[in-house]
Parts: C-alpha cells; sequence; structure tokens
C-alpha cells in the first residue's frame, strides 16, 4: 500500500495521517490511552503508522461517527413512537378537541353540565346508537371483504348489515347504501334506490345526502332531470356547508331561467326552514364505496 492512501477498514473512518510522514497507511492501535480524568479519552485513541512505524494519539473518528448515529437513531425512534402514539384512534385529544372532562371543574355549572352529557352518554338511546354504528362498521366490512374475495354470501351479509342501520336512521349507512346501489358494488345497480337513500339522508338534514341527491335531478339518474331541484338541493347542500355543493350549485344558475332560478331559491327558503339541522357532522361513504 502506497503512503498517502486512505485505509478503508471501516466504510465510515478515514484515518488519520501520520505527523510524522504524512502516509494515510495507518491503523488503529489495540492499545488504549491510559485515563488522566473523566471524559479526556472519550472520543480519542492511539494510531500506528504502518509506514514509519510511529504511535500517536488522534480523534477516534468511528467511535465519534457511530455516537452521532445513535443519539440520532434514538431521536428519531422516539419522534416517531410518539406520532404513532398520538395517531391512534383511541388516543386522547386535546382538552380544547374533546378532552375538556379531564379539566378541574370551576363551578357548579360546569359540574352539573358535565353530569347531564355523562348521563346523555349512558342513556339508551346512545347506547342504541353505539350499536347501530357498531353495525354498519361490520356490514361496511364484510362488504369488502366479500368483495375482495368474490363470496357471495359474505357480501349478503354485510348489505343486510348495512340495510339494518340505515333503516334505523343512521345517516352514515343510508348513504353507504345509496352508494352501493349507485355503483352497483355488492347488489344490483339501482339508481332510483339510490336517490330515495340519499334523499332519505336529506331529509334528516345531511348535507352530503343533499349534494349527491342534488346530482341525481341533475342528470336525470333515478329521478326525472330537474335543473330547478338539482338548484334547490345543491343549494340547501351549500348552505349547510358542502364546499362542492356550491360549486355544483353555480353551474346549474347558469343554465337556468330568471324565472326558475326564483322559484328554485323559494324552494329551497321553504325546505331549508322545514327540514332539521343535522346532528353530526355531513360524512362522505369511504372513497370508493
Amino acid at each position: 500500500m502506497q503512503a498517502g492512501e486512505v485505509v478503508d477498514e471501516h466504510p465510515l473512518v478515514k484515518m488519520e495521517k501520520c505527523p510524522s510522514c504524512s502516509s494515510f497507511n495507518v491503523r488503529k492501535s489495540k492499545r488504549h490511552l491510559e485515563r488522566r480524568g473523566p471524559g479526556v479519552h472519550l472520543f480519542r485513541a492511539l494510531f500506528r503508522c504502518r509506514d514509519c512505524g510511529r504511535s500517536f494519539e488522534a480523534a477516534d473518528t468511528l467511535k465519534i461517527q457511530l455516537t452521532v448515529l445513535t443519539i440520532g437513531m434514538v431521536a428519531v425512534t422516539g419522534m416517531v413512537s410518539a406520532w404513532l402514539t398520538l395517531a391512534q384512534p383511541g388516543a386522547r385529544e386535546p382538552a380544547e378537541f374533546g378532552g375538556a372532562s379531564e379539566l378541574p371543574l370551576t363551578s357548579d355549572s360546569d359540574r352539573r353540565i358535565r353530569d347531564a352529557k355523562e348521563s346523555q352518554d349512558d342513556s339508551p338511546g346512545s347506547r342504541a346508537k353505539a350499536e347501530t354504528e357498531a353495525q354498519l362498521r361490520e356490514g361496511l366490512s364484510l362488504v369488502r371483504q366479500g368483495w375482495a374475495d368474490e363470496n357471495q354470501e359474505t357480501l349478503a351479509m354485510g348489505v343486510s348489515l348495512i340495510r339494518s342501520a340505515a333503516d334505523q336512521q343512521l345517516v352514515d349507512a343510508q348513504l353507504l347504501l345509496g352508494s352501493l346501489h349507485e355503483k352497483g358494488r355488492g347488489m344490483l345497480q339501482d339508481y332510483p334506490a339510490a336517490a330515495q337513500w340519499y334523499e332519505r339522508a336529506a331529509r334528516q338534514g345531511d348535507a352530503t345526502g343533499m349534494a349527491r341527491l342534488g346530482r341525481m335531478y341533475l342528470v336525470g339518474r333515478g329521478v326525472e332531470k330537474d335543473p330547478v331541484d338539482a338548484y334547490v338541493w345543491l343549494n340547501l347542500a351549500a348552505a349547510r356547508g358542502n364546499q362542492d355543493a356550491e360549486s355544483d350549485r353555480d353551474r346549474v344558475r347558469k343554465v337556468l331561467t330568471p324565472s326558475e332560478l326564483a322559484q328554485a331559491q323559494e324552494q329551497a327558503r321553504r325546505r331549508h326552514q322545514s327540514l332539521p339541522l343535522a346532528t353530526q357532522p355531513s360524512r362522505e361513504p369511504p372513497h370508493g364505496w
């Protein structure tokens, strides 16, 4: 090996240069430095030049790099673990996002509010709703499994559970059943049935059901094509926070005559007053379903 050549005994290490002959053909000595105090030789070691035979003290580059790498890996592992913990569905939310019950009570009124909420959560109606939502989740899981496995029996079981939840006025189940009918996934494609389920969700004040029903009227899918009714439902959905419905409504408005637009807005006003406000945020069915 020629003088000045880098010795690649470890891929992370570039050897120290010999202070006597300037050769890079050096190796780490097996002998250890005598400790003269705490931490004095923590990152230093003895090296021996293979060309001139001189021993000298220098920084232990490998130890430094491995220490830095270990610290970095520990830090990254800690951050990933913390992120995974917070990302779990059951992770505790901050107080401003639903963790207020963990805060100390400041007054009798706060205590009464919390007691009333806990009583409501434990009411028969709340338990029934939780059971219906669990029924929907199980039904969706079975439909997905049956669709992937091409298993008709599993598909039928899943659809039956979803239909049962929809019959119990669970909006998410009604939207999902309408979507399955519209796509013809796991059941016959049936546009009128899809429109009926969307309307049942819309009649409960759900903005997603209103928007989907409005689009059915816009193209005449499952219902008679009617741009006035399409505008009415899309207008109602936009008023309740559905942003996609707002852009669709504005496109429909351009094809209406002034008299049709006035009629549609009057119908929307009356319907807006008669329909209830949704008791939970509107949610689209899972992507692709």
